[in-house]
């Protein structure tokens, strides 16, 4: 009964959007306000938040002092290797790497290593949690 009772409540709290206006929750336009329990998971992963969000509506929800804690995330650990090391450079400000010579295809040879590809993909982890983080941010 208990998993009911929560389901009324989502549709409660779903009928206020409706009543503000909002009649389609997943027009994109709508959409990229929300947090979705997709994001949710992505940052469980990205190990700074913890969350039994997803499991809400089923019988293994069991009501915890805490269902949602998010950490601040931080910048990564960015590594340039050293056969790069005297032609990339990484923006702070940015988040992107960049020529020190201001020649694309040494950037793309970068780009396109193993370790081109892993050090990118802890930016756009970075900045995906970041954006999340400061959704929460705005909203208390």
């Amino acid at each position: 009964m208990n998993v009911v009772n929560q389901y009324i409540t989502f549709l409660k709290e779903y009928k206020k959007l409706l009543e503000r206006g909002v009649k389609d929750v997943l027009s994109k336009t709508i959409s990229i306000n929300f947090i979705w329990i997709d994001d949710i998971n992505q940052l469980v992963e990205s190990k700074i938040c913890e969350s039994n969000l997803s499991s809400i509506f089923t019988n293994n929800f069991s009501k915890d002092s805490s269902i949602f804690t998010l950490q601040k995330p931080y910048k990564p650990n960015i590594i340039i290797p050293n056969e790069f090391i005297d032609i990339i450079e990484f923006d702070e400000a940015k988040n992107k790497f960049q020529s020190i010579n201001n020649l694309d295809g040494e950037l793309l040879n970068f780009q396109n290593s193993e370790i081109g590809k892993a050090e990118n993909e802890k930016i756009k982890s970075f900045s995906f949690n970041k954006s999340i983080y400061s959704k929460f941010y705005r909203a208390f």
